[in-house]
């Protein structure tokens, strides 16, 4: 079960707190994010990702390269945080009452972990790819992957805790949902 919440710390303003589903759904509308991961002396990594929820779980794909600073990162302290940014702009018809920004994040609290069964980094790929490229059809996709697919690395971030918060949100679901 996925908490809505960080077991870390409550929210500061309540008032603009995203439920889960609003949360969820500034993930599936955001299409690149930034994960972080910690060594184990404790340093801290951040990277942007494409990443793709699929089966209650946040996938993105790699490098194979072992030696990567995020890969090692990743066996050694399977604790990671990714941060989605869906909207961010100056509030600029609250000018000059107000400086501020309408905004719309989700942040999500896991464990990582490679993805090594077959059949599902096969779903997962077909996943990642009709939520980034549906335009290229399922044919073409599994085409591609039976080409490529032992190349590809795929993570799996299982999701212990999530949460959203956003400024004017109503603005933000009005555009996305408008699509």
């Amino acid at each position: 079960m996925i908490s809505s919440q960080s077991t870390q710390r409550p929210m500061r303003r309540k008032d603009r707190e995203l439920s889960r589903e609003e949360t969820l759904t500034v993930i599936r509308h955001t299409p690149h994010c930034v994960i972080a991961t910690v060594d184990e002396s404790g340093t801290p990594y951040a990277t942007p990702i494409t990443a793709v929820l699929f089966e209650d779980a946040v996938y993105f794909h790699s490098s194979s390269d072992v030696t990567g600073r995020r890969y090692q990162n990743a066996l050694q302290n399977d604790k990671v945080s990714i941060v989605w940014i869906g909207r961010g702009e100056t509030a600029a018809d609250e000018l000059p009452k107000d400086f501020s920004v309408n905004y719309a994040s989700a942040i999500v609290e896991g464990r990582i972990s490679l993805v090594t069964d077959e059949g599902e980094k096969k779903r997962v790929a077909k996943a990642f790819c009709l939520r980034h490229v549906p335009q290229a059809g399922e044919e073409a996709i599994d085409k591609y992957y039976a080409a490529g697919g032992k190349y590809v690395v795929f993570w799996k971030v299982t999701i212990d805790s999530l949460s959203g918060k956003a400024r004017n949100k109503q603005g933000y679901f009005n555009r996305i949902l408008a699509v």
